[in-house]
């Protein structure tokens, strides 16, 4: 989980400066690009914890696995502010998912 938190946080610091020029990003939406993933882990938490408890932890920890997977490479697809903004949301949802294998 830190692993993934990190390597999300690490990633961004890198590629917000480059694409608040090439995209004439103001602050405040920089910032939102950081925060979106977070706010999407603490969205996704109570959200996998349920569907953990609903599909079995097993099951849950391949869905988030996938997600972070799939919208993590969509990031790099991303045309525009939204569509970045959006694909990073769910890949912090994805990320809340991790720590469900290790939970008792």
């Amino acid at each position: 989980t830190v692993i993934a938190d990190a390597s999300e946080v690490t990633f961004l610091s890198f590629v917000s400066e480059q694409l608040k020029c090439e995209w004439k990003l103001s602050d405040n939406q920089e910032s939102l690009i950081a925060s979106a993933v977070f706010v999407g882990v603490g969205i996704g938490s109570p959200c996998w914890g349920i569907l953990a408890d609903i599909m079995g932890r097993r099951l849950a920890f391949l869905w988030s696995t996938a997600m972070i997977a799939g919208f993590g490479a969509l990031t790099s697809l991303a045309q525009n502010y939204w569509q970045l903004l959006f694909v990073r949301f769910i890949t912090g949802f994805g990320v809340a998912g991790c720590p469900i294998a290790f939970d008792i």
